[in-house]
């Protein structure tokens, strides 16, 4: 657990580096700037989440959602569009996506996701589950294979991630969507980076559970584990 110290109110996606399309380094970022930096502009971060919360202790987390086929049907985001189909703007079939979850020490969490259009930012973890995730709708619905999801500890996710970026290549070399500003993020850990060979599919968007980093959850679990479960109808 992280010493509370940071308003909510006062934590604003404006505040984090974000580039469209590269959500496993926007969420390592607001990893990093929340868990590990140590400059000033960081110290106002932590100082804004620890102002809100009483005194409480709070943890972190990365959490990758894919499957098997990498069609993840989500609402709410940047990226997305109207659909008439599946109701709500907004709507994204994403083939994985990132985001943060921020859990204090009476079990209440949080939502970071710099790819919504959900507000606040700092969104309660079942108005996302309801707004973004549908996961009652698709509970029922058939038009799209079932979500996992990988939960990956915010530091233990500051020390594996390895991606050189190349899944965003071209076939011409080119990058499809233009890269973060940054170098890209070349962790080294024994058994798990390397500092040149990409992870990021295989220890992070692979939804095998017996593989990768961190606990793999299926929907109803991931929900219960956050305090949201999953209503269906009968």
């Amino acid at each position: 657990m992280v010493p509370a110290l940071f308003s909510f109110a006062a934590l604003q996606r404006a505040s984090f580096r974000y580039t469209p399309c590269y959500c496993e380094e926007n969420v390592w970022r607001l990893c990093d700037d929340l868990l590990q930096q140590q400059g000033q502009w960081q110290q106002q971060l932590q100082d804004v989440v620890l102002d809100s919360l009483d005194g409480q202790s709070w943890e972190l987390s990365a959490v990758f959602v894919s499957n098997p086929k990498r069609q993840v049907a989500m609402w709410c985001q940047r990226a997305g569009k109207g659909s008439l189909t599946f109701g709500m703007s907004n709507f994204v079939l994403w083939d994985y996506h990132v985001f943060a979850v921020l859990e204090t020490e009476d079990r209440r969490s949080y939502i970071l996701d710099l790819d919504t259009t959900l507000e606040p930012f700092l969104l309660p973890f079942i108005d996302y589950a309801e707004q973004a995730l549908r996961s009652e709708h698709l509970a029922d619905c058939k038009d799209f294979p079932k979500r996992f999801f990988r939960v990956v500890p915010g530091r233990e996710y500051l020390q594996s991630l390895c991606s050189d970026r190349s899944h965003m290549l071209t076939a011409e070399g080119t990058y499809s969507i233009s890269p973060p500003s940054e170098a890209p993020i070349l962790c080294t850990r024994e058994g798990c980076a390397d500092g040149r060979t990409s992870n990021l599919f295989s220890h992070f968007v692979s939804m095998d559970g017996t593989t990768g980093v961190g606990q793999v959850f299926d929907e109803p679990c991931f929900l219960q584990r956050f305090g949201c479960p999953l209503r269906t109808s009968n």
